[in-house]
């Protein structure tokens, strides 16, 4: 029971920090709003967030491999 309450508190600890910083952001109000809601579910929500609010950016043509694998 107090490793449930050690993660509960690790992972509200984290969503605080990402709400601090997602309403410093120049997000839409209605954003702001959905995503403090998510942040608000232990664990699943920081887990959330952080994969789906800023989707990572498509990697660059020249950045990009030229590896071809052939078998």
């Amino acid at each position: 029971m107090t490793f449930l309450i050690v993660i509960a508190v690790i992972s509200e600890s984290i969503a605080v920090w990402c709400a601090v910083n997602l309403w410093r952001c120049h997000a839409s109000l209605m954003r702001k709003l959905f995503w403090t809601l998510i942040l608000l579910v232990p664990v699943v929500g920081p887990v959330f967030y952080g994969g789906m609010f800023e989707l990572p950016a498509v990697q660059s043509e020249g950045l990009r491999s030229n590896n071809e694998w052939h078998d």
